[in-house]
């Protein structure tokens, strides 16, 4: 069975952090960009390959390019790839009015758990990290010091929950940045502009609190969304990338 990835494949800049599954175990080992081979620990399952490739001025770096062919020829393949996509606030005034008038409220916690992971559930059915969340989950994000209520946005039309816009300030970087953390519209209320709408909401919120800089992360397969995303003036600035192996049966 393929290990569930992290929404954040790795924090580390030009290096790979392989993963190794086995019978008994997880075992970490870091291994520069440059080297061409690593040491496989004993047992069976998959590996994970991961690696980020970061955008300078107009080009991503040269080297990190070169991961894919490292990784092919050690016998992965490309699984999965993030972008983290970036933009100054406020948005600019055209993208704004071009989108659908909406009114949000923010989240209040002990009454919208329940309306709100339904409609979460629904909006990301499938997906490797967001769907399937329970009580548990969302009270334990709840429990993070970086929630705000007041940045969780929500969204209701026709008497019920239609979408939401979670916001997160990194406040651990200077100057702070706004996060659009997770986007949800239920599949009721899909292609009505709305995914649109909220992203507008959530970074006009973020660049009301003082914020300059927007950031998100989006799977690299979800064109639509990095369609969408690019429409609004967010750019892809940094890659990271999965790739897995399978590892055969040790005696």
């Amino acid at each position: 069975m393929k290990p569930r990835l992290a929404t954040r494949f790795t924090e580390r800049a030009r290096a790979f952090a392989v993963v190794a599954i086995t019978a008994a175990a997880c075992l970490f080992a870091s291994i520069p960009l440059h080297a061409g081979a690593w040491t496989e620990p004993a047992g069976h399952g998959q590996i994970i390959l991961t690696s980020s490739l970061f955008r300078t001025g107009t080009n991503f770096d040269e080297a990190g390019d070169a991961e894919p062919a490292v990784a092919t020829a050690e016998g992965f393949t490309l699984d999965r790839e993030l972008f983290e996509m970036r933009t100054p606030l406020p948005l600019q005034s055209d993208i704004v009015d071009a989108a659908r008038p909406i009114v949000t409220r923010p989240f209040v916690p002990g009454v919208d758990e329940e309306a709100w992971l339904e409609v979460n559930n629904r909006a990301f059915a499938g997906h490797p990290e967001q769907s399937g969340w329970d009580m548990a989950d969302l009270r334990a994000r709840e429990a993070e010091p970086w929630f705000d209520p007041h940045g969780l946005l929500l969204l209701e039309l026709e008497g019920r929950l239609a979408g939401s816009c979670w916001t997160k300030v990194h406040e651990e970087v200077d100057p702070h940045e706004g996060e659009i953390f997770v986007i949800a519209v239920d599949p009721d209320f899909e292609h009505q502009g709305l995914g649109r709408a909220l992203t507008v909401a959530g970074y006009a919120y973020l660049a009301g609190l003082g914020l300059t800089e927007g950031i998100l992360y989006v799977d690299a397969a979800n064109t639509a969304a990095v369609s969408l995303y690019r429409s609004l003036g967010l750019e892809v600035v940094r890659v990271d990338r999965a790739y897995v192996r399978t590892m055969p049966n040790q005696p």
